[in-house]
């Protein structure tokens, strides 16, 4: 149902005292102009059921992407579990590694598309890698190095506020794979993988180029 009703200009931003316009409305959007000369206000849909499964705990994070006959790839992610939605039938499915995830309670899913792959990282874990083209299982990206936050740069993907085996917890540290090479983390000068620490700055909080 459309409430037609001449309500005056929606103006939020101005200030207060003598406020000749609308400065709340509930549960409504604001359209078109009334026939009467006001604003047309629509209500907010409801709610309503997407997919009657659910995940193992609270939802984390979602990534989408495309294969390369650019179909849709929906994935979710929880604490415990990665999972894919059927677009036949919108069911989630676990295509977790076998050993599936530990995702503490103050870290959280993070995802980014480098060609084919979806990658992400939740830094209680090595970071995880799907091919949307066959779209089977998630697996370890690499065993070296886990990170915080994720992103691309051209042809990198980069790992900020990060933890190894040999220095441990870096969180000024950004470390990048090899060119080209979303798997190869070894420091080497001829694949360009290696890492810099940012001091002076505090922990690396997320970066992002572009």
């Amino acid at each position: 149902m459309v409430i037609d009703i001449p309500f005056t200009s929606f103006t939020p931003d101005l200030p207060a005292l003598n406020n000749p316009g609308l400065v709340r409305a509930h549960n409504a959007s604001a359209g078109g102009s009334s026939s009467q000369g006001g604003v047309t206000f629509y209500p907010l849909k409801a709610a309503s059921l997407y997919s009657d499964t659910v995940m193992a705990s609270r939802p984390m994070a979602s990534a989408v992407g495309q294969d390369r006959f650019g179909n849709a790839k929906v994935y979710g992610a929880a604490a415990s579990a990665l999972y894919k939605l059927a677009p036949a039938d919108r069911e989630w499915t676990n295509i977790s590694r076998t050993a599936g995830y530990t995702t503490t309670g103050t870290e959280r899913w993070k995802f980014v598309e480098f060609g084919s792959l979806q990658i992400g990282t939740n830094y209680s874990n090595e970071p995880q890698y799907i091919d949307m083209n066959t779209d089977l299982k998630f697996a370890d990206l690499t065993t070296l190095v886990k990170g915080r936050h994720i992103n691309t740069h051209k042809g990198f993907v980069i790992l900020g506020n990060t933890y190894d085996a040999l220095d441990g917890a870096v969180p000024y540290r950004v470390r990048w794979s090899g060119l080209e090479a979303p798997a190869d983390w070894t420091f080497s000068a001829a694949t360009q993988a290696d890492f810099q620490d940012i001091h002076g700055y505090g922990a690396i909080q997320r970066h992002r180029y572009g």
